[in-house]
């Protein structure tokens, strides 16, 4: 079993980065980590939550921009 992912990460964790890619990615998961390494990842959309062939369609241009 496995997974696909698409996403940005950074040890950058300025919220500038934040609010920009929310502003230009609808419906994107972002989460920050610390450990060794701090920082944040933004993650597209899940298409399984989309809710309508139209809300897919967009999910999967936001996770192709990404």
């Amino acid at each position: 079993m496995g997974f696909y992912l698409k996403g940005i990460f950074t040890t950058n964790t300025d919220e500038k980065i934040i609010i920009s890619a929310k502003k230009r990615w609808t419906n994107i998961r972002v989460k920050t980590f610390k450990g060794r390494v701090e920082g944040l990842g933004i993650i597209g959309p899940s298409l399984n939550s989309a809710k309508s062939n139209q809300e897919n369609d967009n999910f999967q241009e936001i996770n192709y921009r990404i």
